[in-house]
């Protein structure tokens, strides 16, 4: 069978590329291999997507911004006792229940990272969008 070669030599069946080596056993490859992200769309629907987004991200943050009154913001820099509940809540209670929960659930070292990260790291944009939809101080929340 040395002489002889194989029928399905460079032939395609089911996406793979087979080839013969001449030791009896095959070299089975995939056809189609890329390497990184292959987005879903054409180039052309990814940028629409992409400048929509933008252009939707940008009145957000405007219009959040545009609910800041300077009158308020003075009051809270003036009197920070919310703005140090926050701090406080945001730098020392969360990042603690954070690692608690992990010990708690004794996750392995990657979950648990993955946990005190979105602990120490909270809300963003989502907190003051929640802010507003709930009609709560949108300067505290942005201060």
């Amino acid at each position: 069978m040395n002489g002889t070669m194989n029928q399905t030599e460079g032939q395609y069946r089911d996406g793979y590329e087979t080839a013969w080596n001449g030791s009896n056993t095959y070299n089975i490859t995939p056809r189609n291999v890329t390497t990184g992200f292959q987005s879903l769309f054409s180039p052309v629907m990814d940028m629409a997507i992409s400048g929509i987004t933008i252009i939707i991200l940008f009145i957000t943050m405007v219009s959040l911004g545009c609910t800041m009154e300077i009158s308020k913001i003075k009051a809270h820099i003036l009197k920070p006792k919310g703005v140090a509940i926050a701090v406080v809540a945001q730098f020392g209670i969360m990042p603690l229940t954070a690692f608690s929960l992990a010990k708690i659930f004794q996750l392995g070292p990657i979950e648990a990272v993955t946990v005190l990260i979105c602990g120490c790291c909270p809300g963003g944009n989502l907190s003051n969008i929640f802010a507003l939809a709930l009609k709560g101080d949108m300067n505290l929340s942005i201060v």
